[in-house]
């Protein structure tokens, strides 16, 4: 039966019609695939940006960590209490030195 038809399958306006619906498909399928890279690609620069962005934030917030010589808790540097080139946790610290005495 399908003999019958081949002939008319093979050339004619239902072929051409047959043939263009399946470039067409091509055509769309390759559409699709270029809009999914060009979103996986806004994406991952995306991602990167955050990346750099918390980095840099970071960087920025680093700071250096001292050791309070009465107690032994370190604690960054902006927050220490420097007496005579020795950091403290605390005034208290600072005021009492390093007696011995740890309270």
């Amino acid at each position: 039966m399908q003999r019958q038809f081949a002939p008319l399958l093979a050339s004619g306006p239902l072929a051409q019609t047959v043939r263009g619906a399946s470039d067409m498909l091509v055509s769309m399928k390759l559409f699709v695939w270029f809009l999914l890279g060009i979103f996986a690609y806004s994406l991952w620069r995306a991602h990167r940006r955050r990346q750099a962005a918390r980095s840099a934030r970071s960087a920025r917030q680093t700071e250096r960590m001292v050791r309070c010589e009465r107690c032994g808790v370190h604690l960054p540097l902006g927050e220490s209490v420097e007496r005579r080139g020795t950091y403290y946790c605390c005034d208290r610290h600072a005021d009492a030195g390093n007696d011995g005495d740890h309270s």
